[in-house]
């Protein structure tokens, strides 16, 4: 769903390197990609396999040097340190650099705390830690999910905006959620 975002977001840099679970994920994103001036690198693995992605992200920091922008959009069920994981490693660089944490609407559940889900992240240094909420639209009769073009175009805008924290859609009141 981050597709249209990412081409976006390679335009402006000259490397881009990009981590699915599926190869047809990084082909999809590398055919889109391949008119822009910017060198991509398709790492295909199981980001739930906490090792294995520390092991990808420090051999593409030594191959390409440190990063300035992180934009992470993992399912939190299926991996839920995956997102700290690639911020750590992205911080041991040594740079400062920008994490766009994109979250599914579960993380502005009224039981659950923004806040806490930031603590790990804020505490890394040279870390400018941002999150994107990712809600759903009210309708006059319900409410829906946001479309895929939706997502890649407002988490666009909040990578531009740099807010510290940003919603795409609404999220209240709960029990509207689809």
């Amino acid at each position: 769903m981050l597709l249209e975002a990412s081409v976006s977001i390679a335009r402006s840099v000259r490397t881009l390197t990009s981590i699915a679970r599926t190869e047809s994920s990084l082909r999809a994103l590398d055919e889109r990609i391949r008119s822009e001036r910017c060198h991509h690198e398709a790492i295909a693995l199981d980001y739930s396999q906490t090792e294995r992605l520390r092991s990808a992200v420090r051999a593409a920091l030594a191959l390409h040097g440190p990063i300035t922008l992180l934009l992470a959009w993992v399912d939190e069920e299926h991996a839920p340190d995956a997102a700290l994981v690639l911020a750590e490693e992205a911080v041991r660089a040594g740079l400062h650099l920008s994490s766009f944490h994109v979250l599914g609407s579960a993380a502005a559940d009224p039981t659950r705390s923004l806040a806490e889900q930031r603590r790990p992240f804020e505490a890394l240094p040279g870390l400018c830690y941002h999150q994107i909420v990712l809600g759903f639209m009210p309708l006059a009769t319900g409410s829906r999910w946001l479309t895929s073009v939706e997502i890649a175009a407002c988490v666009a805008a909040a990578i531009d905006r740099g807010e510290a924290e940003s919603t795409v859609g609404t999220v209240r009141p709960w029990s509207a959620r689809p």
